[in-house]
């Protein structure tokens, strides 16, 4: 699950004769429901940790759900669910995997919920007529209105082709199977994520961010609308055909070939990278910073717009 800013975090749940167990979701999980505000008791050493006075006012008499873990004995999340789901906390103690949350988003559709701005914490996008698709199902197509953000602690199924009118945000997730066409009104974020296999057809009109992920290859003819961030990732060379509508960044990134006659129309960020040569023609109309590499010469004919940052003398 991801984190919200106006979640808190409690340490337990205790469940008493007042809980009704609603789903069993694997052998050690099940969701319970709470009849009312009463039936749940919270223990904390800090009181930080508590639900806030106005947050505690405004989930009364809604019905609240937990998803407690049989075999360890406490409450690993816990759900306050009104018409709309309201509020979410997970354990700050919970140690060890979860089930899927699809299950547990598929479960509180199945009671009438709207998730609303909790969307995400379940894996999740909306279609355009009200329905949704969970990524732990396989589609070959995915067209919608709007965005989505996912982070989970399970392996996810991406559809063979994406558009979306909205940002895709996708963040330390491991990929069971990856799309061959996205195309994304917005920018597309893939930080961190596993397994990851970018497609062959690929347009963002936003920024295309894949730092931190182990992603190898990017294919001939990828558009990008604004920043390239290949940053720490896996990433070793970039196609000879590719728009990129400003700036390229590849702070500490395995990067060790850039295409000949390459145009960055903002900087170029190639800082701590293991880049050891510039490309012949090289045209850069913003900065181009190759602090911390082991280039030692600009090839003649290469154009820097802007400034060169370097840590060593280049010739």
């Amino acid at each position: 699950m991801t984190n919200n800013e106006d979640n808190h975090s409690i340490d337990t749940i205790e469940t008493n004769q007042f809980a009704t167990p609603r789903k069993s979701l694997d052998e050690d999980f099940v969701i319970y429901e709470f009849k009312s505000e009463s039936d749940f008791f919270l223990h904390n050493d800090s009181p930080a940790n508590f639900l806030r006075k106005e947050q505690y006012a405004k989930i009364k008499s809604t019905r609240l759900f937990s998803l407690t873990s049989k075999t360890r004995g406490h409450i690993a999340l816990f759900y306050c669910a009104n018409a709309t789901l309201e509020h979410v906390s997970r354990s700050k103690t919970f140690i060890g995997s979860l089930p899927h949350q699809c299950h547990i988003g598929r479960f509180l559709l199945s009671q009438g919920f709207h998730l609303g701005e909790f969307l995400y914490e379940f894996c999740a996008i909306e279609y355009d007529d009200g329905k949704f698709h969970f990524f732990d199902t396989k589609v070959d197509r995915l067209v919608s209105k709007y965005g989505c953000s996912i982070h989970s602690t399970s392996p996810i199924l991406l559809p063979d082709f994406i558009r979306t009118n909205g940002d895709f945000f996708l963040i330390d997730t491991e990929i069971e199977q990856c799309p061959t066409s996205m195309h994304v009104e917005g920018d597309l974020i893939l930080r961190g994520a596993k397994n990851l296999q970018l497609p062959k057809k690929l347009a963002v009109t936003g920024d295309l961010g894949i730092e931190g992920s182990d992603a190898t290859k990017l294919y001939a003819s990828f558009s990008v609308g604004r920043d390239l961030n290949i940053s720490h990732s896996e990433m070793k060379n970039l196609p000879k055909n590719f728009d990129v509508g400003r700036h390229i960044i590849a702070i500490k990134s395995k990067i060790v070939k850039l295409p000949d006659m390459l145009h960055v129309r903002g900087n170029l960020n190639l800082k701590g990278s293991s880049l050891r040569e510039l490309p012949e023609g090289l045209k850069v109309d913003g900065n181009l910073d190759i602090t911390d590499t082991n280039i030692t010469r600009v090839p003649m004919g290469t154009i820097v717009k802007g400034r060169l940052f370097s840590s060593r003398n280049v010739d």
